[in-house]
């Protein structure tokens, strides 16, 4: 019966079937009135056991997908297309803008702004027209403080999504710590003449150098990174040196060197090379970082103070 008394129109049973198949029917019983008297009723009879096993299967789903959320830190929804949201966990947590039961109870619309509940919706959307993973990043203010978020929207099924959500913020502020970081590296590199360059071993091909190396031999900083480039830019006289002397680097872990390296733009420029290992934990080097230095000008000084000390040496000897 309904609350106020009259009898209730619509049940459930189960049927057993001549084959020994047991369905699950529902059962819509409705009056039949004529001239305001009541002379009969209309009973039908629909088998809804497809319909019941859907329901029951997807309530597995869901308690599944709860144990799922309960054993994991981060935070598990389920949104609809429509924007409404249904949070797995069930209980609190520190990153829930709201409290757990209005969480589950409640649509995107009445948690976020609207332009947030706008972003998230419409990826959601976006997920399920193309059966594809969405992400979304945002922010929200919270007691702690503010917060970074990421949500990942996996595709349920043609109308909802599953909402992994990950507080972010320490991996944002990491990355946000590291980008100043390499904003003032490189204003430190940009301020300074020598070429700072990085190569990964055994095979030393170049995996950074600065700008400064475009300034001082004119050459593209790509053609740095290029096979061969090193061993074709190298003086011929001073390349066995250069090669046979690089073996102390292995020995002591750092090593200085002097050479001439071809201009773009033709002639040689010497150079002042002071290279050091980065060895891993297991102590075995994996990169060489180093810094050179443009020598030309002293050497061309010191090669005429050399020829100086010749004509006089000579002259000593006539006399």
């Amino acid at each position: 019966l309904h609350d106020d008394g009259s009898p209730d129109e619509r049940s459930m049973t189960r049927l057993v079937r001549p084959d020994g198949v047991t369905i699950l029917v529902s059962v819509n019983d409705a009056p039949i009135f004529q001239d305001g008297v009541h002379i009969g009723r209309v009973v039908t009879f629909s088998d809804i056991s497809a319909r019941e096993d859907a329901r029951v299967a997807i309530e597995k789903q869901y308690q599944r997908m709860r144990s799922l959320g309960q054993a994991i830190p981060d935070l598990l929804f389920v949104l609809h297309v429509d924007g409404s949201l249904w949070y797995l966990q069930g209980a609190a947590h520190a990153d829930l803008l709201t409290s757990p039961d209005a969480a589950s109870n409640s649509s995107l619309q009445q948690i976020f702004s609207q332009e947030l509940a706008t972003e998230i919706q419409t990826a959601v959307q976006r997920a399920v027209a193309s059966n594809e993973l969405q992400t979304v990043q945002y922010s929200l203010d919270l007691p702690q403080g503010r917060r970074r978020f990421e949500a990942r929207l996996a595709p349920m099924n043609e109308f909802e999504v599953t909402a992994l959500v990950r507080n972010v913020t320490h991996e944002y502020e990491r990355e946000r710590m590291l980008q100043e970081e390499r904003e003032r590296m490189a204003v430190v590199l940009s301020s300074t003449s020598a070429i700072i360059y990085s190569a990964n071993l055994p095979d030393f091909s170049i995996d950074y150098i600065s700008d400064s190396a475009t300034t001082v031999l004119g050459f593209a900083r790509a053609e740095f990174s290029s096979e061969g480039f090193w061993e074709s830019a190298v003086h011929p006289d001073d390349q066995v040196r250069v090669k046979t002397d690089l073996g102390g680097l292995f020995v002591h872990g750092h090593h200085t060197r002097e050479y001439r390296h071809r201009h773009a733009r033709g002639g040689y420029r010497w150079l002042r090379d002071e290279v050091r290992l980065l060895f891993d934990p297991q102590g075995v080097p994996f990169k060489a970082v180093g810094a050179s230095f443009d020598i030309t000008d002293r050497r061309q000084i010191e090669l005429r103070l050399e020829s100086t000390l010749e004509l006089q040496r000579a002259i000593s000897s006539l006399s």
